[in-house]
C-alpha cells in the first residue's frame, strides 16, 4: 500500500521586492497533511533493544540542523513565555538518548513516541 499523497499548496510570498504578494510553486503541507502523509507505525508491539534504538537515534542526532534538538528548549532565555503553555510535554534528542542509556523505556515503542514527540513539538 502506498502511503496518501500530499496535495501541493501555494505559499504566498513577496514576489520582486514589492509589497503586493505573489504565488509561489513552492509546495508547503499541513500539519493534518504531513499527518496523513507520514505511515505511522504502531507505538505497540514494536520489536526494538535498546542498542537498536540507539543505533536509529545516533545517526538522526548528526543530522545538519539536528542542533536544533539535541537539548532542551531554554523558554527562559529565549523568551518565550509562553512555550510551556503552548509545548506541554517538552521533549528533545538529547533526553531521549539520555532516557535509551538510563533504560528508562520500558517499551520500545515509548522510544518511538518520544522522537515522535520532538518533531511534533517543532511543528507547533
Amino acid at each position: 500500500a502506498q502511503a496518501p499523497r500530499v496535495a501541493p499548496l501555494k505559499r504566498k510570498s513577496t514576489g520582486g521586492g514589492g509589497s503586493t504578494p505573489a504565488t509561489s510553486s513552492v509546495a508547503l503541507a499541513t500539519d493534518a497533511e504531513l499527518d496523513a502523509a507520514t505511515p505511522r507505525v504502531p507505538s505497540q508491539g514494536i520489536t526494538l533493544l535498546p542498542r537498536m534504538c540507539l543505533q536509529l537515534l545516533q545517526p538522526l542526532m548528526k543530522e545538519e540542523y539536528a542542533s536544533f534538538f539535541l537539548v532542551p528548549v531554554d523558554h527562559v532565555k529565549l523568551n518565550l513565555p509562553d512555550y510551556p503553555d503552548i509545548v506541554k510535554q517538552p521533549m528533545d534528542l538529547g533526553t531521549v538518548e539520555k532516557k535509551l542509556e538510563k533504560r528508562e523505556y520500558a517499551e520500545p515503542g515509548q522510544f518511538v513516541d518520544d522522537v515522535r514527540l520532538v518533531f511534533k513539538n517543532a511543528r507547533l
